[in-house]
């Protein structure tokens, strides 16, 4: 009798760890999927602003020449008839 009770209680004992860690609904996999879902979610709001600022960047470069022309100039461009001169400052 007492090895009926004892494999009974193993056999639950068993299938309970199987629910819990191993299942593909079980809470360890919920878990680790409810993880999954805060990360991306996070990424998608930082990936939201970045798409914000680029579009606010692009439009302040087609509506203000002002604008454009500096960033052109950070590139190295310049304007025909431009002669650009670069100093290289040592010990920098």
């Amino acid at each position: 009798m007492k090895w009926k009770k004892a494999i009974y209680y193993i056999l639950v004992l068993a299938m309970v760890i199987y629910i819990v860690f191993f299942d593909k609904s079980s809470l360890f996999q919920k878990y680790k999927m409810k993880q999954k879902v805060e990360k991306m979610c996070s990424e998608n709001m930082r990936l939201q602003k970045e798409n914000e600022r680029l579009q606010a960047e692009n439009e302040s470069l087609q509506s203000d020449n002002k604008i454009l022309e500096a960033k052109a100039r950070e590139f190295g461009m310049q304007k025909k008839g431009e002669n650009v001169i670069q100093f290289k400052i040592e010990g920098m």
